[in-house]
């Protein structure tokens, strides 16, 4: 159903959805996108109807209010007063956890070589309906794309090449408001290199085989030597 602003209103099972009409005529222009709704369920004081088959109606009055006629009786909704949030969340991150050790999410943060899991946590301050906070991030230098994370708290990689990069963080709230400016972390991975403690090892091997070549070439000469003068003596 269309309200008088060009959102559509579809009750589900899980609450009920709004979509602006711009949202899905984009989507049949290009199936392959995603298209961004919002969700209003029982904290923002909607019922929940498990069994769809059981909405009988859907009407829409001339004031502009929204009628569903359902098995457990008559719910309204008005669009024009429908509660709606307008302040983005602030978002933060918190920690960086490689290989079982937690880092602190600072700028510049350099991770040893080889670290085979890494998540990185973050944070939204939303004092209404947080638990419909929802998430995206991009790792510039690995993910070609932003990531949907909905309302999970933690990004995980694994197995990153060494190289430089950038974590970005944006995150909604539950009118479905983004901070879009987010959160930002860089940090590096190391690339595997040799110990410091093997260094002298390596060293050693390196001059004994110095000295070793370093004697033969001084030899060789001598033998030589040594071979062409039993000829003489022998002719």
């Amino acid at each position: 159903m269309d309200d008088a602003d060009h959102f559509v209103w579809v009750y589900t099972a899980c609450g009920l959805v709004r979509i602006a009409r711009t949202e899905l005529d984009a989507w049949v222009d290009d199936p392959s996108r995603s298209v961004a709704a919002t969700l209003f369920d029982v904290s923002d004081g909607v019922r929940i109807q498990s069994n769809l088959s059981a909405v009988q109606s859907v009407s829409k009055a001339s004031d502009g209010r929204i009628w569903y006629v359902g098995f457990d009786g008559v719910s309204v909704i008005d669009p024009q007063h429908f509660p709606f949030n307008k302040l983005p969340p602030p978002v933060q991150i918190e920690q960086v956890t490689a290989d079982r050790k937690t880092y602190d999410a600072a700028q510049g943060l350099r991770l040893p070589a080889l670290v085979r899991d890494l998540a990185i946590d973050y944070v939204a301050l939303s004092f209404v309906a947080p638990e419909q906070v929802k998430f995206r991030y991009k790792l510039e230098g690995y993910d070609n794309e932003w990531q949907d994370a909905g309302n999970r708290r933690q990004a995980i990689y694994t197995n990153l090449p060494p190289r430089a990069y950038r974590f970005r963080l944006m995150a909604s709230n539950n009118s479905g408001v983004w901070n879009e400016e987010g959160a930002l972390l860089d940090f590096s991975i190391a690339p595997a290199l040799l110990p410091d403690d093997l260094v002298p090892l390596w060293l050693l091997v390196v001059l004994f085989l110095c000295v070793a070549l370093g004697r033969l070439s001084t030899s060789c000469p001598a033998t030589r030597a040594r071979s062409s003068t039993g000829r003489w003596k022998r002719e």
